[in-house]
């Protein structure tokens, strides 16, 4: 598009025009007429400050940094455009992933240095290489940045293993505001934590029980603790064999006295590690997949222990988890009011009609009424493909009144339930089983529930 044919058209027009234009085609306009010129420097202008609002996260692997590039350049050729704000000022979250590391450092590495001023509170550093130029910086720029406070660190391994430890991360103690670290991949060095840290991740490595000891007795103030696929290097007998090693989380006990959140996905656990769990007062527990089957299962008295103090609670994939558990959790854990149970293989509708048995016992004896202790208060169920479990004693129990009936003290206000299978003449029966119950619900005002009530299945 010539000027000549811009230069005839009214200014609204040619502000449209040059709005979808890319900077390289507005240059040539600028040697233009006055009012062309104008109006291009103004839609340059509005870009970068449309920019400035929209870029809130910056990616070192997307086209943001081309653009950013070409906006510097368009800034340092038009003296008017001094006084509009780089559009990366507003930036609170920068990714590097491995295509940043692998393209060229040199463009990477200037927008970093353009991101002083800027308001970063997040960091996330994929297939992390700390030998890499980019890595370097950007470790250099996290200490300038005093509102960074969540930082993900994933390695990834060398050609020859584990790569070499960046010394700019293994000192993370004078990062003052950072309050939240993720870590995992092929760690080469576990770094040194600031004592402030309140929620830690390990995700995908492998840690020693001495390792993680040291680890955690760095963060006295602990909120938050969460485990996914960690390994423990395993033992060498004397015969030659292997045995499986389990997380020593006894450490969590004198060390984490304010931890109430944890999170443990495919990670070893040993009857210690329960009983330490146990000796915490932990108010969110979730335990998904745990290795090593029922080698390590836990009794069913540290198991009570464990979550007497709970208040949200999922067990997904536990091989170690009965009937007696489900009653005991129904029926006497007075500060449980979330349950999540998922793909459970070993509880049956023998554990669903005897905590309803349970139920009616304790109204009938008004426990619910005279004894706190003795009630429980649930407002979520979450059932997903227990194979074991049918829907007519879910619906009876989850339809209770002493769970979901206010004037009997109950709070059950979100119910869903996914069924592994469902035969296909009674599909059509728990439907309108299920629709009878919300109708209840809505006679009795309780529209909300009524609509989080759900129970699906796939037709066998």
């Amino acid at each position: 598009m010539s000027a000549s044919t811009l230069d005839g058209l009214p200014a609204e027009v040619v502000a449209c025009i040059c709005d979808w234009l890319e900077p390289a085609a507005l240059f040539p306009l600028l040697q233009c007429s006055r009012s062309l010129h104008a109006c291009v420097v103004g839609c340059l202008a509005h870009r970068l400050r449309r920019r400035g609002a929209r870029c809130c996260t910056l990616d070192l692997c997307s086209r943001q940094v081309e653009q950013l590039w070409e906006f510097v350049q368009a800034r340092r050729r038009l003296p008017l455009l001094d006084g509009v704000p780089l559009p990366i000022r507003c930036v609170t979250a920068v990714v590097v992933g491995a295509a940043a590391l692998a393209a060229p450092p040199a463009r990477c590495i200037a927008v970093l240095g353009w991101l002083a001023d800027a308001c970063v509170e997040t960091v996330q550093l994929d297939a992390l290489a700390p030998a890499a130029p980019i890595t370097q910086s950007l470790a250099l720029h996290m200490r300038c940045w005093p509102n960074l406070a969540r930082l993900s660190l994933a390695y990834a391994p060398g050609p020859s293993g584990p790569v070499q430890a960046s010394q700019l991360l293994q000192d993370l103690s004078p990062l003052l505001a950072l309050r939240h670290l993720e870590i995992g991949g092929a760690v080469p060095a576990w770094p040194q934590l600031p004592a402030q840290l309140s929620s830690l991740v390990l995700r995908n490595t492998h840690i020693s029980s001495q390792a993680f000891e040291r680890l955690v007795r760095q963060c006295p103030d602990l909120l938050s603790l969460c485990l996914v696929h960690v390994d423990v290097p395993s033992l060498s007998m004397a015969d030659g064999h292997q045995t499986i090693a389990s997380l020593d989380l006894a450490c969590l006990v004198p060390s984490c006295t304010k931890l109430h959140t944890v999170h443990v996905e495919s990670t070893t656990l040993d009857a210690n590690a329960y009983a330490a769990l146990a000796s915490l007062a932990i108010d969110s527990l979730s335990i998904v997949r745990p290795s090593g089957g029922l080698l390590f299962a836990p009794d069913t008295a540290t198991v009570a222990r464990m979550v007497a103090r709970v208040s949200n609670l999922r067990l997904a994939t536990v091989p170690w988890v009965t009937d007696g558990m489900i009653v005991q959790l129904l029926t006497g854990c007075p500060r449980l009011r979330s349950l999540s149970i998922e793909h459970l293989s070993k509880i049956s509708d023998e554990g669903i009609r005897q905590s309803v048995q349970r139920l009616d016992d304790m109204a009938a004896r008004q426990i619910a009424a005279s004894q706190s202790d003795a009630r429980t208060c649930l407002e979520t169920i979450e059932v997903v493909r227990c194979a074991g479990l049918a829907w007519q004693p879910l619906l009876d129990l989850v339809a209770h009144s002493a769970l979901a009936d206010p004037q009997c003290g109950g709070a059950l206000a979100n119910v869903r339930v996914v069924l592994s299978h469902v035969a296909r003449h009674e599909r059509g029966v728990m439907q309108q089983a299920v629709e009878r119950h919300r109708k209840r619900l809505r006679v009795c005002g309780m529209e909300a529930s009524a609509g989080a009530f759900l129970f699906e299945g796939d037709v066998r």
